[in-house]
């Protein structure tokens, strides 16, 4: 259930969402003053990429190929999917550590493109000017659609939680399903706009097929809440980063114990980790995140009998 007062959003009532601008000032003035060493020795580039393969045209059965922090190409039913596109720096301060996993014009037609929320690495305006010219599909929370007409898009479709859409391209049903989800998040982009725009995560049905897009998340209980009307979920896209400091972002991000019992919540079959390596959010190092999702995983395997951990590289395909 959403709750609003004063025309802002939040997720239960007596929430302080003010402390969520104060904890995002403190872990910035940390990742900036932390000068130990983020990539571990012996850190290759090399090592974390795999982009030789060009995506298809199109694909019927699941591919699911990371560019980068949060955004994937999803490719089922026919239809060519983009999440939370960024391509370029997040800002000066925040630059890149890796190349888009896909490169903008190696991109096949994109018909669908689903934003979770408005922070600027999740809704990039310079990212989203590459489809202009075509005018994709765009779906958004709500009170998101207006900042999108306002610099010319059309196809803008907005989303409460629980909200769902079959998928309709030509006039012609495509088979697919999207419905938008509750996360434990907020929303802002300027000054003045604190919690005026949902936040939230995306379920993919289509061809048999379900996939859960995470996007930002502290822990809660939702994810109890999803799998109980979503039934067999065969990959859960979720993230894991930033951990550190660990007080300042457990009230906004999960880490990968926490993501990893979303996971065992949402009772998916396969875990694909996101939302780390691309930009230095936190005071994390590189691969510690990644650390602490092997960690869980070794330490939880009887409960994991009939699940996948699978960890792409930059650019790599996800076949199911």
């Amino acid at each position: 259930m959403i709750f609003k007062k004063r025309e802002k959003f939040c997720n239960c009532l007596g929430e302080k969402v003010n402390k969520h601008f104060v904890d995002v000032v403190q872990i910035f003035w940390k990742s900036k003053t932390n000068f130990k060493t983020y990539f571990p020795e012996g850190f290759k580039i090399s090592d974390w990429v795999d982009s030789k393969e060009k995506p298809s045209d199109f694909s019927h059965e699941p591919i699911i190929t990371w560019i980068g922090h949060s955004s994937f190409l999803i490719q089922v039913g026919g239809l060519n999917i983009l999440t939370d596109p960024i391509f370029g720096d997040l800002s000066l301060m925040y630059p890149r550590n890796f190349a888009p996993g896909i490169l903008p014009q190696h991109l096949p037609k994109v018909d669908i493109i689903l934003i979770s929320h408005n922070h600027r690495d999740h809704l990039d305006l310079r990212s989203l000017k590459v489809f202009k010219k075509e005018q994709p599909q765009i779906f958004v929370p709500m009170k998101v659609k207006k900042i999108l007409e306002t610099k010319g898009y059309k196809n803008l479709f907005e989303f409460n939680w629980w909200d769902e859409k079959k998928i309709e391209l030509n006039n012609v049903k495509n088979g697919t399903k999207v419905t938008f989800l509750p996360t434990l998040h907020w929303s802002i982009r300027g000054i003045l706009d604190l919690n005026k725009s949902l936040w939230g995560s995306w379920m993919i049905e289509s061809n048999q097929s379900k996939i859960y897009f995470g996007a930002d998340s502290a822990y809660s209980d939702h994810y109890t809440k999803i799998s109980k009307k979503f039934s067999q979920i065969d990959v859960a896209i979720m993230p894991i980063a930033p951990c550190e400091p660990r007080q300042l972002t457990k009230n906004t991000h999960m880490d990968a114990h926490e993501s990893s019992n979303a996971f065992l919540d949402l009772n998916a079959k396969t875990f694909i980790p996101m939302h780390w390596g691309t930009f230095r959010l936190g005071t994390d190092s590189f691969d510690g995140p990644i650390k602490k999702l092997r960690e869980w995983w070794d330490e939880n395997l009887e409960n994991l009998e009939d699940k996948i951990l699978y960890i792409p590289k930059f650019g790599e395909k996800v076949r199911l």
